[in-house]
């Protein structure tokens, strides 16, 4: 394991599969090793499973218009109407943040 600041640290896979399952399958799929017997039984069914989180996540996103009763924008365009509406630039300061 490689660290942020440069380090590198041996860890057991089954550690590193329990925390960061999605990162590992990714990773055994791009080095090319997903086939081996330690990878090949479980890859395809977590890369399936974060498709099926993203995609609930992704129509949640969608449907929900208020957060803690604030108009959420889904856009910048849409931000900036609810800025002008309120009066306002908290939405743009968000933004500008980012």
């Amino acid at each position: 394991m490689e660290w942020k600041d440069q380090s590198t640290t041996w860890i057991a896979l089954k550690d590193i599969k329990d925390s960061f399952p999605v990162q590992l399958a990714e990773y055994s799929v791009r080095a090319r090793i997903s086939q081996e017997p330690a990878f090949a039984w479980w890859v395809s069914f977590v890369l399936k499973k974060q498709n099926r989180i993203i995609a609930k996540v992704k129509s949640k996103y969608w449907v929900r218009t208020h957060k803690f009763g604030i108009r959420v924008p889904k856009s910048v365009a849409e931000a900036k109407r609810l800025n002008e509406a309120n009066g306002d630039t908290l939405w743009w300061t968000q933004f500008a943040k980012k």
